[in-house]
Formats: C-alpha cells, structure tokens, sequence
C-alpha cells in the first residue's frame, strides 16, 4: 500500500470515529435520565453528578485518541 492508501484510510476513520462520538454525545444529552436509571440499577452508589463525570470523561478520552491514533496519522501522512 501506498502513503495516500494509508492517509485516506486514517481519515475515513477519524470521520468515523467522530461520528460515532457525536452520536455518543447526542445520545447521552437526549436520553441522559433513562441512562442514568438504567445504569444506577447496577451501580448502587453511582450519583448523577458521577454519571456525568463518567460519561464526559469518557468522550474527552475517546476525542484525544481520535486525534492521536486517527487524525494525527492522516495528517502527517498526507
């Protein structure tokens, strides 16, 4: 495979992957009770402020790999 194969791939990944967040984050500000219920039946102690914490967190996490491993790899192979 060739550098462009690979750039381009990258970049349908991080167009992917950012979709797949945004989506995540739609998801959670639409329906944020109903997750909340539904994973506080597990989580006895979880509060909603630690729910919030938990999913934020997980977007920020998830928004700097994609910049690391997707974004990052399609812009210096470019």
């Amino acid at each position: 495979m060739e550098r462009a194969e690979f750039a381009e791939i990258f970049a349908k990944a991080t167009v992917l992957n950012f979709a797949l967040l945004t989506f995540w984050l739609i998801a959670f500000i639409r329906h944020r009770e109903w997750g909340y219920r539904w994973h506080s039946r597990w989580f006895i102690d979880l509060s909603k402020r630690s729910f919030d914490r938990i999913h934020y967190g997980g977007m920020m996490l998830y928004e700097i790999m994609i910049i690391l491993f997707c974004l990052t790899p399609a812009l210096v192979l470019r």
